[in-house]
């Protein structure tokens, strides 16, 4: 099954690319529980499904696409200090383009503003984007391992050190809602270092 048709069949409904509709005042004075963190290319799909699984469930997540006004970058600075819960969705080889080109890469800023703040529960919510599935924790700890360095190849080592001691959830497309309970109950846990 491919990643939008389980968002549709989870989520019953059809899940719009960039919905930038105007908020209400309503919307916008919100307070989000989570700061969602994604590469788009490969993680876009998955992010939004856990925007709207934790919507499900009555917890607010921040997620740029939707969530962003006027100056996206100052709004991604300040809001990711202001949510205790920082889910980094995890896709293989995700900083690849780091290598072929020197850019801003927003999804390692994102990380370092995160890192800072020593009580913040940080959750990787590691996936395949292609929809295997990464082993899960009842075994297969070199590949879990091995998934978790290509994906963080290029990204900052002394980041990539930190987020070692952060709680991960890994999503299988086999059992997708034990994969978000397992999520929701890191969310509502204590703070996400093991």
């Amino acid at each position: 099954m491919a990643l939008k048709d389980l968002i549709r069949t989870i989520l019953g409904r059809t899940i719009e690319y960039g919905d930038r509709r105007s908020k209400s005042s309503n919307e916008m004075s919100i307070k989000h529980i989570a700061f969602i963190s994604y590469r788009r290319n490969g993680g876009y799909f998955i992010a939004e499904l856990l925007k709207q699984y934790l919507k499900y469930k009555n917890i607010e997540a921040f997620m740029d696409i939707h969530n962003a006004q006027g100056d996206w970058k100052k709004c991604i600075m300040e809001m990711i200090p202001s949510t205790p819960v920082f889910i980094l969705v995890v896709t293989h080889d995700m900083f690849r383009d780091k290598q072929k080109e020197n850019i801003e890469d927003w999804c390692e800023i994102e990380i370092g503003i995160a890192l800072e703040d020593r009580g913040k529960n940080i959750i990787q919510f590691v996936v395949n984007e292609n929809g295997i599935n990464v082993p899960d924790n009842n075994g297969g700890s070199q590949a879990r391992d091995s998934f978790i360095n290509t994906a963080f190849r290029y990204l900052n080592p002394q980041y990539k050190e930190k987020l070692n001691k952060y709680q991960r959830s890994f999503y299988s497309r086999d059992y997708p809602d034990a994969s978000l309970e397992d999520l929701l109950k890191k969310i509502k846990g204590e703070k996400g270092i093991v």
